[in-house]
């Protein structure tokens, strides 16, 4: 399976990073030693055409920007389920208008 290959080779650039620094940042290589890196590297599943898309956090960074001028706009909520809801509803709202159009590499991927 060609993902085991690159998730071994993101494992073993990690042990370098670790071997690298471990005398100048001591409390850096022991984090790098504990964390489990398997779930940071699951993108490397995907083809590499794609893969720019999965990492990128632009789409994230919009979402964020407006859900807080949404907040900034309405001002104060009566409780945490008003936020919640206001949220989810400027979600499902990017949801059907900005980030509907289609990814057009995804066509490289199997159909599962």
């Amino acid at each position: 399976m060609k993902f085991w290959r690159f998730i071994d080779q993101a494992l073993e650039n990690t042990v370098q990073l670790k071997e690298k620094w471990q005398q100048k940042y001591a409390a850096l290589a022991k984090h790098i030693t504990k964390m489990n890196w398997y779930p940071y590297f699951t993108y490397l599943e995907f083809n590499p055409k794609i893969r720019r898309m999965i990492y990128s956090t632009n789409w994230i960074e919009r979402f964020n920007k407006s859900v807080k001028r949404t907040l900034k706009i309405r001002g104060a909520f009566p409780n945490e389920e008003a936020v919640l809801a206001l949220i989810t509803s400027t979600a499902k709202e990017k949801g059907e208008k900005a980030y509907k159009y289609p990814i057009h590499n995804f066509k490289f991927e199997p159909k599962f």
